[in-house]
């Protein structure tokens, strides 16, 4: 069973893989990835800070929109694993 991250770790773990996911998409700076994203740079900002009391927490309900603009999947974002195929139906 894996091991359960608290969330304070979970918060700067993804903080990470967002930066890296924006960073590999060709978004240097944050002001033109929270443009695309369609929120205010300083809370995006906020987003990607590994200070437990600095960071703020991302809303999921821009994972979606996140994914189109990196190309990364949910699952990795949220995960640090690769994504998973869809499961097979039977």
């Amino acid at each position: 069973m894996p091991k359960r991250l608290t969330d304070k770790k979970f918060q700067i773990e993804f903080a990470i893989r967002l930066r890296q996911a924006r960073l590999s998409a060709g978004y240097k700076r944050i002001p033109e990835f929270a443009r695309a994203l369609g929120v205010e740079q300083n809370s995006y900002r906020r987003y990607e800070l590994t200070d437990p009391k600095e960071t703020r927490i991302f809303p999921l309900g821009l994972l979606p929109r996140v994914v189109e603009l990196t190309g990364h999947g949910s699952w990795y974002l949220l995960t640090g694993q690769p994504d998973r195929k869809e499961p097979s139906k039977m």
